[in-house]
């Protein structure tokens, strides 16, 4: 799913596409890819680019960074159709807020 940095208010903040507020993991990874944007440089935090704040979505969700810090691949084969709340933290400039949405698990 769509990354983006939106710097239009202040501070910037982190977007991703309404569409994907809640995701449906099914058993298949989940994807996060950052997109690029004129005057904007950055990479997912290494480690906790994309984090569960539960102990079980830590224990159900296995997470890593791909392409240099590009995309965050995140992979779970329980369906149990729960929601699990994470967060993403992108490093780079400008600065920007950390975001919170959910995945629920089906």
């Amino acid at each position: 799913m769509p990354v983006e940095v939106d710097c239009g208010p202040s501070p910037c903040v982190i977007r991703i596409s309404s569409q994907f507020t809640n995701v449906d993991a099914n058993g298949f990874d989940v994807v996060w890819q950052i997109v690029p944007k004129a005057g904007q440089s950055y990479t997912f935090r290494n480690p906790g680019g994309v984090s569960f704040k539960e102990a079980e979505g830590q224990r159900l969700f296995r997470c890593q960074p791909e392409m240099n810090g590009a995309r965050f691949r995140c992979h779970s084969n329980v369906k149990n159709g729960k929601p699990y709340e994470y967060g993403i933290e992108l490093v780079g400039s400008p600065p920007v807020s950390f975001l919170d949405p959910w995945i629920v698990n089906r």
